[in-house]
């Protein structure tokens, strides 16, 4: 069940745990477990590898934990209880006013966007109104949360999101909008050599050859066809592999945990993490517990970061030492927290 991976440095060791890997409920557990037993100084879980790295004094052994870590196991592994319910406990006692009918999971909208739709939403980024350079790792919590005008205990309102989705639009990258149907067949009659094709039809009308330029319009024809119906599939398996992955967050909204797709993230939302947890926007950490973020994408350390919410007094500190902050595109390998985006 546990096996040893190394253990030669004294007051360190790194077990495998079956089971664990991608058991999002399982990591909390065996972190809490190890963290409350006496001596245990550090612990960082992986649920991507299902490893957990353990930090320890003299007072114990490598049995000891290997024990505590079983035994965890043991307990939790098969059981029904998903993470949220040792993530919900924690928002409940911070926000006691929330009841417990209100902190509950929304459905993912797992909808596909229409060709037409996709258009609007490409250009409503790239209409959308700049965001405010601000040094967000400086500022202290309270200060954060006024910016944005959030509250920590029930996330934005209905009406905020409404308002701030058209203000500055959906969480994608900025993209080219995609060609209508019209604008790829016309371009496949902008070329130099259909020009000169087009010249010497041209010609041979003038010149009383009429078969030759019917010929030459149907072989440009043709060729225009081609390339519309060739471009025409091209831009449809890029757009279909674009939609293969759609990356949702957990989201505290109206006083509600809701997962929502991570193109419907705003500025101010108030995102839940935990193992796993796929980091969908630019984000500022305003509660941390033994988090650990894999930052390998953005950094390319391959050792995970543990995260501190503390604010930062150096303004120009590097961005990958603003370990206040969270970043789009890395991923939750341990611990939890809350981030406001």
């Amino acid at each position: 069940m546990v096996s040893t991976v190394h253990a030669a440095v004294k007051g360190r060791v790194r077990f495998k745990v079956a089971g664990l890997s991608r058991a999002e409920f399982l990591g909390p557990a065996i972190e809490s477990a190890l963290i409350a037993h006496n001596g245990v100084s550090d612990v960082s879980v992986n649920v991507l590898t299902g490893s957990v790295l353990v930090m320890f004094n003299s007072g114990n052994t490598v049995d000891s934990i290997r024990t505590v870590i079983e035994e965890t196991v043991r307990r939790d592994a098969g059981s029904s209880v998903s993470h949220d319910n040792v993530l919900l406990p924690a928002l409940r006692a911070r926000n006691k006013h929330l009841t417990s009918d209100k902190l509950k999971s929304g459905p993912v909208d797992k909808g596909r966007r229409s060709p037409k739709n996709r258009r609007q939403v490409r250009k409503s980024v790239l209409k959308a109104e700049e965001q405010a350079i601000e040094v967000w790792h400086q500022k202290e919590t309270s200060q954060l949360l006024s910016a944005l005008d959030v509250s920590s205990a029930a996330g934005l309102t209905s009406r905020a999101v409404t308002e701030r989705l058209k203000r500055f639009g959906p969480n994608l990258l900025p993209e080219s909008v995609p060609r209508s149907g019209f604008s790829i067949f016309a371009d496949q009659f902008k070329s130099l050599p259909v020009a000169l094709l087009g010249v010497a039809a041209g010609v041979s009308i003038a010149t009383g050859g009429v078969v030759d330029a019917i010929v030459i319009a149907g072989v440009v024809l043709i060729n225009g066809v081609i390339g519309y119906t060739t471009e025409t599939q091209a831009e449809k398996t890029i757009n279909s592999l674009k939609s293969l992955v759609r990356p949702s967050a957990l989201c505290l909204r109206d006083g509600v945990l809701i997962t929502i797709p991570s193109e419907d993230i705003v500025p101010g939302d108030i995102l839940v993490l935990r193992p796993g947890s796929y980091i969908v926007a630019d984000a500022r950490l305003i509660e941390a517990a033994h988090l650990s973020v894999d930052e390998s994408a953005l950094t390319g350390e391959s050792m995970p970061v543990t995260k501190n919410p503390a604010s930062l007094e150096d303004a120009d500190i590097p961005l990958a030492d603003r370990i206040n902050m969270v970043y789009m595109g890395t991923l939750v390998t341990g611990g939890q927290g809350l981030a406001v985006v």
